[in-house]
């Protein structure tokens, strides 16, 4: 893969989702017009591949209901690289967070959320390359029942490494204006919720937040996901889930070649609606 003098890290969005976010925040802010250009590297982080995309974007699977682990890993892997410029208070935080991190169980949240060294390691090196990179957060992380947490950990490269982090959550918009290089408090609680990361078994519906207001309403799925459904490609099925705005609309499923997993991406709510919400849900909790 070339270098690219633009890299943008994408945690928890399809790369549809987040081109159509960057294109609404370019909009907004010129600064940030830039950084989210079309020729910046994607790297993108999802529980779900899409194999219509080009080598262009880099694209690494992690499990889905590990997000905080995802981005505990980045976390570390960056600083572990960024602290070499480091200097002054920087530094004696960022050695701080890295000797406090020496006692997390990296090989059990390694495994765990499927990310292994090897792909972080070209996640760093793209970003050693590139002269600006920022991360961008999806649903899955932004609403991830731990967020907090996740913002605690990604403040850490926003803060200390000026990685510009960029969601569409409103909980995010002081991220990264702080200056605090003594406060590891949260850490403590964070080693307590990696302990025990979930499993994610069985097959997973997949709410996509930007296809509101349409008129086909349509899951995307795999053979795999049509066999736990016990669906044919064509067949018309509702979602029972009172948590989604997706409750009781009547979907197509579609069959296609370039999805991987046990998954099925589901399209269309109503204009109204919100998908401020986690955005997997377990194929027997959606009910069809």
């Amino acid at each position: 893969m070339k270098t690219h003098s633009e890299v943008a890290i994408i945690l928890g969005a399809m790369p549809h989702e987040a081109q159509t976010s960057f294109k609404c925040l370019s909009a907004k802010s010129s600064a940030l017009s830039s950084t989210l250009s079309s020729l910046a590297q994607k790297i993108i982080l999802h529980p779900i591949a899409d194999t219509r995309y080009d080598d262009s974007t880099l694209q690494i699977q992690y499990e889905i209901g590990t997000e905080l682990g995802v981005a505990t890993l980045l976390a570390k892997a960056i600083l572990s690289k960024a602290i070499l410029g480091f200097s002054g208070e920087k530094l004696d935080f960022a050695t701080n967070v890295l000797k406090r991190f020496s006692s997390f169980d990296f090989g059990y949240i390694s495994s765990e959320s499927s990310l292994s060294e090897e792909e972080l390691e070209s996640i760093v090196q793209s970003c050693e390359e590139a002269q600006k990179c920022c991360i961008f957060l999806g649903n899955a992380f932004a609403y991830h029942k731990d967020k907090e947490l996740i913002y605690e950990v990604l403040g850490l490269l926003s803060n200390v490494a000026s990685i510009p982090i960029i969601t569409n959550d409103k909980a995010l918009e002081n991220l990264g204006t702080k200056e605090d290089f003594t406060d590891l408090a949260f850490l403590d609680r964070l080693e307590s919720s990696l302990e025990d990361l979930p499993e994610s078994n069985g097959a997973f519906v997949y709410f996509t937040p930007n296809a509101l207001d349409i008129v086909d309403y349509r899951i995307y799925a795999t053979k795999q996901f049509l066999a736990l459904a016990k669906s044919k490609n064509g067949d018309k099925i509702t979602l029972k889930n009172q948590d989604t705005p997706y409750e009781n609309i009547s979907y197509e499923v579609v069959e296609v070649p370039y999805l991987r997993g046990v998954v099925g991406v589901a399209q269309g709510a109503s204009k109204e609606a919100s998908v401020d919400f986690y955005p997997f849900h377990t194929l027997q909790s959606v009910r069809i």
